[in-house]
C-alpha cells in the first residue's frame, strides 16, 4: 500500500472535497488557507482557515474532509458573524464554540464522504438544532463547559469576524467590525452560497442534505423582527409622515413618524390554526401584527388555516387595533397549505385583496405545500413546537421559493 506523507494526504483530500463535493468545495475555495503550527487543530474566521498540518496529516482521509467542510459550515452558518454581533459570545467565546459545534457536526456525522472524530462534540439530540438555543442550554452549566480543556472540543475553532482592511485583508484578531461590516459580510455569504449551490447543482453532486443545510443555513442567520420590516419597507412606497405619529416611544415623551401616507398595500399573515401555536406564540405575533399596522402603511389580512381555509380578519391601515384583540386561533386539525393559492386567486375580488408580501406563521410540520411561486416576497415565519424546539423533521418540504426564518418566542 503506498504510503502518503502528511502534505500528500491533506492535498489529497482538498481534491476530493473540490471534485466531489463543489457545495463545500466552492466556499472552501474563496477562503485564505494556510498552515497554522500555533493552533491545534483548525479554525476560520470567515475570511481566512487556518490549520495545524502535523494534526490534520494523522487524521484518515474522510475525516480530513471533514474538518474542511466542519469549517465551511461554520461560514455557512455565519457563526463567525453571529459572534461577532453578540457581546455574550465575545464574552463567552468557548461557549459558543462548543454551541456551533454541537450544530454542525451532526451534518457532518451523516453525509457521505465525510467523517468525524469520536472525540469531536456530537450528540444525537442536537442535530438541526439552533446554536443559539444550544449556547443557552450549555451556558446553564458554564462551569462545566469551561473546565473542559481543548482536546476534546473537536477540529477547531470559530473566531469571530474581524472585518477587513482597505486591501480586503482581515483586520487584526480582535478587532470589532461594525453593523455596516458585518451586513456586508452576511451578504457576501449570502452570495458566495448561493454560487456554491449553483456549481454543485450544475454539475450533478448537490445532495438532499446540502439542499437541506443551505435551508437550514438561511433559517439560523436572520433576525427575523428586521426581515419583517424588512419586507414591509420594501412593498410601502410612501414616505414617513407625521400624520398618525408613531406610539411606541410615546411613554418617553417621544414621538416619531410612522410610515402612512396616501395609499396603503395588502400584506398577507397566513397562520397556522392546526394547534401548533401557543399563547406566548400568538402574543408575539399579535405584536408584530400591531407594530406593521402602527408604523406603515399597510392593511393587515390575517388568514387562518389548517388543511383549509379557517377564517379571515382584515385590519386597514388606518385602524387602531383593539388591545383586547385576540388572534382567533384555536385548535385545529392537521396542516396542509396546498391550496392557499388556490383560495386567493378564488377570494381576491370578495375581498378586494391585492397582496405584495405574504408572510406564513407555522411550525411548519407540514408536508404539502403550493407547487408554483406565487411571484411576490414571501417568508416561512417557523414557529417552535412543543418544547420550544423547533421542527426538522419537515423542513425538505418546505418549498424553494421565499425565505424560512425562525422565530425565537419569548415568554414574560
Amino acid at each position: 500500500m503506498k504510503q502518503y506523507t502528511p502534505e500528500m494526504a491533506i492535498q489529497n483530500a482538498r481534491l476530493d472535497l473540490i471534485t466531489n463535493l463543489p457545495f463545500y468545495g466552492s466556499v472552501f475555495l474563496r477562503l485564505n488557507t494556510f498552515e497554522d503550527t500555533n493552533c491545534p487543530t483548525a479554525w476560520t474566521d470567515g475570511i481566512s482557515l487556518g490549520y495545524n498540518p502535523a494534526y490534520l496529516g494523522k487524521l484518515p482521509h474522510k475525516m480530513i474532509i471533514g474538518v474542511f467542510v466542519h469549517e465551511v459550515l461554520h461560514i455557512i452558518n455565519k457563526h463567525h458573524l453571529r459572534a461577532a454581533a453578540d457581546p455574550e459570545k465575545i464574552l463567552n467565546p468557548k461557549v459558543w464554540n462548543y454551541a456551533a459545534d454541537y450544530a454542525i457536526n451532526p451534518v457532518i456525522h451523516r453525509s457521505p464522504g465525510m467523517d468525524i472524530s469520536p472525540d469531536w462534540l456530537y450528540e444525537s439530540k442536537w442535530d438541526d438544532e439552533l446554536a443559539e438555543f444550544i449556547f443557552q442550554e450549555l451556558k446553564r452549566d458554564l462551569p462545566k463547559v469551561n473546565a473542559c480543556d481543548a482536546s476534546g472540543d473537536g477540529p477547531g475553532e470559530v473566531r469571530p469576524y474581524p472585518g477587513k482592511d482597505k486591501d480586503g485583508k482581515a483586520k487584526p484578531a480582535g478587532s470589532k467590525p461594525t453593523k455596516a461590516e458585518i451586513d456586508q459580510a452576511s451578504n457576501e455569504v449570502d452570495q458566495m452560497v448561493k454560487t456554491a449551490a449553483f456549481k454543485a447543482q450544475g454539475a450533478g453532486k448537490f445532495s438532499n442534505d446540502q439542499r437541506r443545510v443551505l435551508k437550514q443555513a438561511s433559517a439560523t442567520t436572520v433576525d427575523w423582527t428586521e426581515e419583517l420590516q424588512f419586507l414591509a419597507e420594501t412593498i410601502t412606497k410612501d414616505d414617513y409622515t407625521w400624520k398618525r405619529p408613531a406610539t411606541s416611544y410615546r411613554h418617553l415623551g417621544i414621538y416619531l413618524p410612522s410610515m402612512h401616507g396616501t395609499s396603503s398595500v395588502d400584506m398577507i399573515f397566513y397562520i397556522d390554526k392546526s394547534g401548533s401555536l401557543s399563547e406566548e406564540m400568538l402574543r408575539q405575533i399579535m405584536g408584530e401584527v400591531r407594530a406593521i399596522i402602527e408604523h406603515f402603511n399597510i392593511r393587515v389580512i390575517c388568514v387562518y388555516w389548517d388543511t383549509k381555509f379557517c377564517g379571515i380578519e382584515i385590519f386597514d391601515a388606518d385602524d387602531v387595533v383593539d388591545p383586547a384583540w385576540e388572534i382567533n386561533v384555536g385548535a385545529g386539525g392537521g396542516t396542509n397549505f396546498d391550496d392557499c393559492w388556490k383560495w386567493l386567486d378564488a377570494n381576491l375580488d370578495e375581498h378586494d385583496i391585492d397582496p405584495e408580501a405574504m408572510v406564513f406563521f407555522s411550525d411548519l410540520e407540514c408536508s404539502n405545500y403550493p407547487k408554483d411561486d406565487p411571484g411576490m416576497p414571501l417568508i416561512w415565519a417557523q414557529v417552535p413546537s412543543y418544547g420550544n424546539n423547533f421542527q426538522t423533521t419537515y423542513i425538505s418540504y418546505l418549498p424553494d421559493y421565499g425565505k424560512h426564518v425562525k422565530v425565537p418566542i419569548y415568554g414574560d
